[in-house]
């Protein structure tokens, strides 16, 4: 397994985790406001690790 996976896989599992905390916690608005820009976010990082994974090539 590469490095690269590793860390794009503990990344992912730490936003992750950090969002449902948030989104546990939070009021019922706070909850609206997180599924309308979630997906948005989602690929947000998914172009961050991107641009990662193409510098350390």
């Amino acid at each position: 397994m590469k490095a690269s996976s590793m860390v794009k896989g503990a990344l992912l599992l730490a936003a992750a985790g950090a969002t449902a905390y948030l989104y546990t916690t939070s009021s019922p608005r706070t909850k609206r406001n997180v599924k309308r820009t979630a997906e948005n976010t989602l690929h947000s990082v998914g172009n961050a690790f991107e641009a990662v994974s193409r510098s350390m090539r």
